[in-house]
């Protein structure tokens, strides 16, 4: 099973009608595991710029593989999933200390991803009192 978690968010307080504010502006304490297996812990990551990202990925279908470099690093591959045959995948991170990436289902990482967009999504809405999607549209 595959989480994509925050926490301990942190944003600007002021209002984030401003794309790139929205986009980079609310980091949080981030955390992508496989089963018990912590990939990468990030104490401050752009959630809403991973969010977008995994939003395009997904409207694209999902298919290939997935590789989000942030605005703001000069590493990439921050987090990577990787297709391993037909139904496996593997799961990264170029910040990660594990030497092999651990591997689970496709469909797992799909399904993590799709809720990590949604609780982004709702605690936005909750705690800033707007909408990723109206804010960012159709920004990639």
């Amino acid at each position: 099973m595959v989480t994509l978690a925050f926490d301990n968010v942190q944003s600007p307080g002021v209002p984030l009608t401003d794309k790139y504010q929205l986009l980079l502006g609310v980091e949080a304490r981030f955390q992508l595991s496989v089963g018990s297996l912590i990939v990468l812990t990030e104490p401050h990551f752009s959630i809403v710029e991973l969010r977008q990202w995994l939003q395009h990925w997904m409207d694209t279908g999902a298919n290939d593989d997935f590789s989000y470099t942030s605005l703001e690093a000069e590493e990439q591959g921050l987090v990577t999933f990787r297709r391993r045959g037909i139904s496996d995948c593997a799961v990264g991170s170029a910040w990660s200390d594990l030497e092999t990436e651990p591997i689970t289902s496709w469909c797992s990482v799909v399904q993590a991803s799709a809720k990590y967009i949604r609780d982004v999504d709702s605690w936005v809405a909750g705690h800033l009192g707007v909408s990723v999607v109206e804010v960012l549209g159709d920004l990639r």
